[in-house]
């Protein structure tokens, strides 16, 4: 089988075998030239903290200098937002109250707990403009105070559970009671543990209940530092994969 171009006419002979070469090698330099150029009109309008094109967050407009300005209708909805669930408020509460507001996302689709989740970690409402890798505090118009922002991600960090948790049909006599003495995160369930909590190899750890586990065994053992809500301590856990 032979690939035959319509529109570039390609001797069989060496001289056509230079030809070909000298074409793939033009198509590669402009595809590679063109991404150069992308990437540098994309940088230059994130050191000016203009609009680069993606999705417009909820509580934003973009004005005519492509900056991001405060939108006066939902931008309210936005603080209120933050200020609901760092009050103790879920994010199905926070949610069903912006569907009543009519705030939709830049799409024009209703809000639900994955795009609320996401307003609610998006660093421009305290101010900041990221893209790629620059990031300029200030650069955006912000909506709340570091204070209320940092608030709602504790919250969100000390909430950041599994979800098998609540399907599973026992309850896991550790779930929520246990968290990572390096991070603060909650160890639920299979949770990967930093290098420095670790006196050997990083491993995958699967914490069943006191009955499931092998503790017969010193091979399977592995003590790890804990901070349990209601004190300190070493618990044994089930090794299973590295």
């Amino acid at each position: 089988m032979k690939v035959v171009s319509a529109t570039e006419v390609i001797s069989e002979g060496a001289e056509g075998i230079i030809l070909e070469s000298v074409l793939e090698g033009y198509a590669e330099y402009y595809s590679a030239e063109l991404s150069e150029k992308v990437i540098r009109g994309l940088t230059e309008n994130a050191l000016k903290c203009q609009y680069n094109g993606n999705p417009i967050p909820v509580g934003y407009i973009i004005d005519e200098t492509k900056h991001y300005q405060l939108d006066p209708t939902t931008a309210p909805f936005v603080k209120d937002a933050f200020e609901m669930y760092a009050s103790g408020k879920m994010v199905k509460d926070i949610y069903e109250y912006l569907n009543s507001k009519g705030v939709k996302t830049s799409y024009g689709k209703p809000m639900n707990k994955t795009n609320t989740t996401a307003i609610l970690r998006n660093t421009k409402y305290r101010g900041q403009y990221c893209c790629r890798d620059i990031k300029i505090e200030n650069g955006v118009p912000r909506i709340v105070s570091d204070e209320l922002f940092e608030a709602v991600q504790r919250r969100l960090n000390k909430n950041q559970i599994s979800r098998s948790r609540f399907k599973a049909k026992h309850e896991y006599f550790l779930s929520s009671k246990m968290v990572c003495s390096d991070c603060g995160a909650l160890d639920i369930m299979k949770e990967q543990l930093h290098d420095e909590i670790l006196t050997r190899d990083q491993v995958v750890l699967w914490l069943k209940t006191l009955k499931t586990l092998d503790l017969t065994n010193d091979d399977n053992k592995l003590a790890v530092s804990f901070n349990f809500r209601d004190g300190a301590g070493d618990i044994p856990l089930l090794r299973v994969g590295c």
